[in-house]
């Protein structure tokens, strides 16, 4: 049995789990969608992404060194992304972390960016943001 001296300790760790992971994933996905503007490489669908996380500098139309880095840097952000989203789906559970991956979609859309411009796409998990 639980103490609920232990379980009110163990709730607001929780909800400030919650609040670091909500603004890493805001940072993030700002930077992402950022990247993905200035690269002109949209990230639609799973097509997209695979096709961004695969390029390799031989395969990469950029013909700039600095071109070149923005890319490296955002195959980076959406892997450790997928991973941060994984690890809190172990954590919190799925349904926690799609409220959290709706409040990030909704202050993306607050920023000026489209629905999916960082690459998540919540229509696929049947969500979409409040507007």
């Amino acid at each position: 049995m639980i103490s609920r001296s232990h379980s009110n300790t163990q709730a607001p760790a929780l909800n400030d789990e919650v609040q670091q992971a909500e603004a890493l994933l805001q940072s993030l996905g700002e930077r992402i969608a950022r990247l993905s503007l200035s690269l002109d490489l949209p990230m639609h669908g799973e097509q997209d992404i695979e096709r961004i996380l695969h390029w390799h500098k031989e395969l990469t139309p950029f013909d700039s060194d600095l071109k070149n880095r923005e890319h490296r840097e955002l195959q980076g952000l959406l892997v450790l992304r997928y991973h941060l989203e994984k690890t809190l789906a172990e954590n919190l559970g799925f349904e926690k972390l799609m409220s959290v991956l709706t409040q990030v979609e909704t202050h993306l859309n607050h920023e000026g960016f489209q629905a999916g411009a960082d690459g998540l796409q919540l229509s696929d998990f049947g969500r979409a943001p409040k507007k």
